[in-house]
Order: C-alpha cells, then sequence, then structure tokens
C-alpha cells in the first residue's frame, strides 16, 4: 500500500526517534518537507517525495552518501544523511543552523563575497574530479533544452501567447539553436556534477568548505554545466533582478565570476565555450520560468533572452 507524504514522513520520524517541530518548514521545494530534533539535540531537515515514482531524493540520498567518501571535507562539505527509507521516499539530513546561504549573502550585503566564490570554485573543482560513483547516476529526463529547440505541441499550450512570440525568437535564431543542440549531445568529458548549481544550494558557514544542498539532480554529465548553471545565476541578478536587494552591477558580476573561474582553475577554451553555452542555456530556463510563472509579459524574461542567444552564439 503506498503511503500519503504526510503518513510516511510520520512513520519514519518514529522510526528515527524524531521529535517534530511544532510546524513544517515552508521551504521552495516540490517535496513535503519537515523540520524536527534528534535525541542528540541535531535539527533534522526530512523530506518526502510527492509520489513513489519520483526517485530524487533516491539520487539524493545516493548521492551524499558517496560525495562524503570522497572529496576531502576542506573543499566541500555535505550535510550528515540521518537516515533514508527507499520504500517510503523520506530522506532525513541534518539541518545546518546559522550558515546564510549565497543568495541571502548576496542581498544581505549587496555584493558578491568574492573569497567565498573562489572557495566555491574549488569546491566544485574537487566534485568534478572526485572518484565518486553513484548508484543513480544517469542524468534525469529533462526535455526543456530539447522544447527550447524543438517547439513540442505540449510546452506551446502551456506558454501565453506572448510568450510564444518570444520564444519564437529563439526559434528563427540559427546559431542559437546550434547552440542547444551542441549541449543536447553527450559531453566530451563526463563527471559527477551537481546538476543544480546555484546560489541558494550552497551554504557558507562562517568556518569551512561551502555546504551544497539539493542533491536531486546529480549525475554524471558535463563539468560545464554546474559553472554555467551558476553563473547563469549570478548573471541573473545583473540583467533582470527581480528584487532591489539582487541587483548587481556589471563590474560586480564581472569579479565575481572571475572568482568563480579562478577558484575553479585553469579552464581550456573549449571548456570556456561550454560555460558561454550552459549560461546561455540556464538564462533561457529562468526566462522560461517567469513567463509561466507571471502568465504574462514583461521586460525581465526578454533581457535575458536577448542575452541568452548572445551567449548561445559561442
Amino acid at each position: 500500500m503506498t503511503l500519503e507524504p504526510a503518513e510516511a514522513l510520520r512513520r519514519c520520524m518514529r522510526a528515527w526517534r524524531l521529535r517534530p517541530a511544532p510546524v513544517v518548514s515552508t521551504f521552495a521545494t516540490k517535496n513535503l518537507t519537515q523540520l524536527a530534533r534528534a535525541r542528540d539535540g541535531r535539527r533534522v531537515f526530512l523530506k518526502c517525495a510527492p509520489n513513489p515514482f519520483d526517485r530524487g531524493v533516491q539520487r539524493e540520498a545516493d548521492a551524499i552518501a558517496h560525495v562524503r567518501d570522497a572529496i576531502d571535507p576542506k573543499l566541500l562539505r555535505v550535510p550528515d544523511l540521518i537516515g533514508f527509507d527507499a520504500n517510503r521516499n523520506v530522506l532525513a539530513l541534518e539541518f545546518i543552523a546559522r550558515a546564510p546561504t549565497l543568495y541571502a549573502q548576496h542581498r544581505e550585503r549587496r555584493a558578491l563575497p568574492l573569497r567565498r566564490l573562489r572557495e566555491i570554485g574549488r569546491s566544485l573543482a574537487a566534485l568534478h574530479a572526485s572518484s565518486a560513483q553513484p548508484a543513480w547516476a544517469e542524468p534525469p529526463a529533462d526535455t526543456l533544452l530539447e522544447c527550447f529547440v524543438w517547439t513540442r505541441p505540449d510546452f506551446a499550450t502551456r506558454l501565453p501567447p506572448d510568450g510564444m512570440l518570444l520564444f519564437g525568437t529563439l526559434q528563427a535564431d540559427a546559431r542559437a539553436r546550434d547552440g542547444l543542440i551542441e549541449l543536447i549531445q553527450d559531453p566530451q568529458r563526463r563527471a559527477l556534477i551537481h546538476g543544480d548549481a546555484k546560489a541558494l544550494n550552497i551554504l557558507l558557514p562562517a568556518r569551512g568548505a561551502p555546504v551544497w544542498l539539493d542533491w536531486e539532480l546529480a549525475h554524471f554529465g558535463d563539468p560545464a554545466q554546474d559553472l554555467g548553471s551558476l553563473a547563469a545565476d549570478l548573471a541573473r541578478c545583473q540583467i533582470a533582478p527581480e528584487q532591489p536587494s539582487e541587483k548587481l552591477s556589471v563590474n560586480a558580476l564581472n569579479d565575481g565570476l572571475a572568482a568563480l573561474f579562478d577558484g575553479y582553475g585553469p579552464l581550456s577554451r573549449a571548456m570556456r565555450r561550454r560555460v558561454r553555452l550552459w549560461m546561455g542555456a540556464h538564462l533561457l530556463i529562468y526566462a522560461h520560468a517567469m513567463v509561466l510563472g507571471d502568465g504574462e509579459l514583461h521586460a525581465l524574461p526578454h533581457r535575458l533572452l536577448t542575452r541568452a542567444r548572445k551567449l548561445l552564439h559561442a
């Protein structure tokens, strides 16, 4: 019998002897989440997949276990794995308090922390060079890039009319479409990648290495994707900030990207080109999310798509 996610959470908490926090957490996630406390006093973050066929939490549990064993914690940290129930699709992780995300620190200080970005670059280099071999290493199903290239009917029907006009300009740009097609093809080098590298998924504790969260999309893929994804997340705050506290100047963005790439290490010409292509692809994804979320078109998706097309011309 398949349990409802809330009941699966309750049963796992009893089995792991966790005490629930007074309220369910409000983290932005597709999973049902809960904060709890272990008998030793540690705070615990639980997540349960919304349906039994969603293997994201299983992929995350597997990735965290292998990354923790394979990578020097002075370079990259992951939360402690408290428990995982594969039958109920419930994962329990150490909740790391008093450590802001890169996104929160950027908004609070109205600037990018260059020293920490170098550390983040080093942590990604360590991940991509690691010997970690998770069982769940195949790329997760994601056809959005293919939708940008070949407009499928189900993709088109979800967009408002103005959104179709916007993405129609991408369809007419042969060089940008060629850049996306290159990314869809197999990369020349495969490594374990995080798969969802963005500022909200990186904790910056006062002491120690960056802590990477949310490994549900981890897989063997193109290392340039992680760099391009994080670079696009930072670039979005310069191109199309949604909040005044997000806004970055061109110089601040360039300094931040230089620190990130410097920490990662020397990039070959081919790697730099693929990072640019992935930056463009992820800016398209942000533009698509804005159009879907708002239900109408405004200046921000236009700005993102214009910059994305230029990057995809690399």
